[in-house]
């Protein structure tokens, strides 16, 4: 019986292992220049030669029209099944319109043709994007009213893998459910030395034994908000401004409560070195990064407080590290 904490969790990783995941993959973007379109409308269809490496239940087109305007969007594939048909709501803005389809396209080569054959008119068609320099397909992989043409379609598939493949597709997906798999599966494997590893001889000293597991939480709730320190543009709501405002207003000897009376300036105070490098915002963002880390570590000294086991306290700033809702508004720009 003492093998059964053990066998519990290596069964746990293995679900979490082969747990299926739908990405979103980027296979071709749109050429910048916004002249570079197709036109689907009665007779008229673009289609696009795809490949792929995993069952593929969407795909999402880059589309826009002359007009305000709603044709019903047909995807076929090379044997004129129909995979898709939805009314779209267009305008003279690009959007991404999601297809679901009717079956999973199996891996492999496929073609997909864009129709809009009710929309009789050319100024109501559908104008499907592409560009000219794919760096995934060869020039001609598009085809145009059933005949290869020069180019490629803006389209993305989502696709289903598992979440054991994640490491072989990193860095070529534009969702983030790999790294919330990712995100469960460090959840798993901490359970997992939280179980098995004898703590108690690893750390014979017990303010050792407290200390580490805590330090390990913080780094790594730091570590799963670092990829979120670039990747976010600007900064959001009003009270990431006020705070911003008040630390320059401090740094320029003035009054911090003019910027708005409601708020304290401690926040403000320590955004001020931020003004002394060339990102006042990417400091602003480890400030968050680092408060969000030293809660998760906070919350098990609570629970010890509270008499709750240590492990389950440990838990519970596992759990905290990995909150996508805790993730995200940790370097989230002071909103």
């Amino acid at each position: 019986m003492k093998w059964l904490p053990f066998v519990a969790v290596i069964g746990l990783l293995l679900l979490i292992a082969f747990w299926p995941l739908t990405v979103v993959r980027v296979e071709n973007t749109a050429k910048e220049d916004s002249k570079y379109i197709r036109r689907a409308y009665a007779e008229h269809t673009v289609g696009q030669v795809i490949a792929t490496d995993h069952a593929v239940n969407s795909v999402q087109l880059l589309l826009r029209s002359a007009r305000e305007t709603e044709p019903i969007v047909s995807l076929h594939d090379e044997h004129g099944t129909l995979l898709s048909e939805m009314r779209v709501k267009l305008d003279d803005v690009d959007q991404w319109v999601r297809f679901p389809l009717s079956k999973e396209l199996t891996p492999g080569e496929h073609v997909i043709t864009i129709s809009a054959k009710a929309t009789r008119e050319q100024a109501d068609a559908a104008l499907v994007r592409f560009q000219i320099d794919s760096d995934r397909y060869e020039a001609g992989a598009m085809v145009v009213d059933g005949e290869k043409s020069y180019g490629d379609v803006a389209f993305r598939l989502e696709e289903r893998v598992a979440l054991g493949q994640a490491p072989f597709i990193w860095g070529q997906t534009t969702d983030k459910s790999i790294l919330r798999g990712l995100r469960y599966l460090g959840v798993g494997l901490a359970v997992l030395l939280l179980s098995i590893v004898p703590w108690r001889r690893v750390f014979p000293n017990p303010y050792a034994r407290q200390a580490a597991p805590l330090i390990a939480l913080f780094a790594f709730a730091v570590v799963v908000r670092v990829p979120y320190l670039t990747g976010i543009e600007g900064v959001f709501g009003g009270d990431a401004f006020n705070y911003l405002s008040k630390a320059q207003t401090l740094l320029q000897g003035g009054d911090p409560f003019a910027a708005d009376p409601r708020k304290g300036p401690l926040l403000s105070l320590s955004l001020l070195p931020g003004f002394f490098t060339t990102d006042p915002l990417l400091w602003s963002r480890w400030v968050g990064v680092i408060a969000a880390a030293a809660t998760v570590a906070l919350l098990p000294i609570i629970g010890r407080a509270l008499k709750l086991p240590w492990k389950l306290s440990l838990l519970e700033g596992i759990f905290l590290a990995v909150n996508p809702e805790f993730t995200w508004e940790a370097p989230s720009g002071l909103a």
